[in-house]
């Protein structure tokens, strides 16, 4: 892999330290931008393309525009996903519905996807679930852009009270909190020791960066209390980035809504950046910036 000034920016950019530019780029950029841009059909256009921007791998053809595209565009870094199968089920008013490896049930409408089907419905689900395998997912995405484009490649791993929510079901989650936290702090510890292994293995394929993805608030500020938060997920997350680091690695936690309740557990969490700073949701990067800038970490 060639170090690119891309790469480079990007690098200085996460360790705290000052590039030669502020480095720009998107997790996801839409087919029908990427076809209006390159003047290339992109068959996704008009379908789709997040989903299959997250599941499926780009014919040679999607790479080379979204590769002009985001060369148009003057990207710095690009974030990938472990690919996995999408096994059709069913049709619901003429969408897919689907199965994912995970074993939720999802519906995909042109423009986004719906959990219609959580695969933990009760607390011994809890206990006997079944991770997928990392060998289960292909990786080839991470090993194309590293090796065929300029970029920065993340590689987003979903973790924490976002993805227990989509497989257990948001207001489940909430009472098993409540009346059942020593089984979902079980559940946790064995779904990090899970993320552990999808992050070893994107590392393996080339990943520079693990960015892992948990939406646990909403615009006035976390979905359950702090404390609560702490004791089910952060807590693990914090093993989790240790183990990323002593294999060389990079960590960015992407976080929607007001994070800055919890900001100083998330500092704590030794992230190397925080991305998802919305000014709507009440979060002041100024502030944050100038109270914990010196800690090194790169604020989005």
């Amino acid at each position: 892999m060639m170090l690119t000034p891309q790469r480079e920016r990007m690098r200085k950019t996460l360790k705290g330290e000052i590039p030669d530019k502020i480095p720009h780029g998107e997790v996801m950029i839409d087919d029908f931008l990427v076809e209006r841009l390159t003047g290339t059909e992109m068959p996704f256009a008009r379908k789709n393309s997040n989903i299959h921007w997250a599941f499926d791998r780009l014919s040679e053809t999607e790479f080379q525009a979204h590769l002009k595209a985001r060369e148009l565009l003057g990207c710095d870094f690009l974030v990938v996903f472990p690919l996995q199968k999408l096994n059709e089920i069913s049709k619901r008013d003429g969408y897919p519905v689907v199965r994912d490896l995970w074993g939720r049930v999802l519906i995909l409408s042109p423009y986004t996807f719906e959990t219609i089907y959580h695969p933990l419905t009760n607390i011994d689900d809890l206990r006997k679930y079944r991770f997928p395998k990392p060998e289960e997912f292909s990786w080839d995405n991470i090993e194309l852009w590293l090796n065929d484009s300029p970029f920065f490649v993340a590689c987003q791993i979903d973790v924490g009270f976002s993805m227990f929510a989509e497989l257990i079901g948001y207001e489940r989650l909430m009472f098993y909190i409540k009346d059942n936290k020593k089984e979902v702090v079980n559940f946790a510890t064995r779904f990090y020791d899970f993320a552990k292994e999808m992050a070893q293995k994107a590392i393996e394929k080339g990943a520079e960066c693990i960015w892992l993805a948990d939406d646990f608030a909403h615009n006035n500020g976390t979905f359950i209390a702090p404390q609560d938060l702490y004791e089910i997920d952060f807590r693990f997350m914090k093993t989790l980035v240790d183990e990323v680091h002593k294999k060389g690695s990079l960590v960015n936690l992407h976080a929607c809504g007001r994070v800055s309740t919890v900001i100083d557990i998330l500092v704590e969490l030794g992230i190397d950046s925080l991305h998802g700073l919305q000014p709507a949701a009440g979060n002041d990067i100024f502030l944050i910036k100038e109270r914990y800038g010196k800690k090194n970490y790169s604020y989005w």
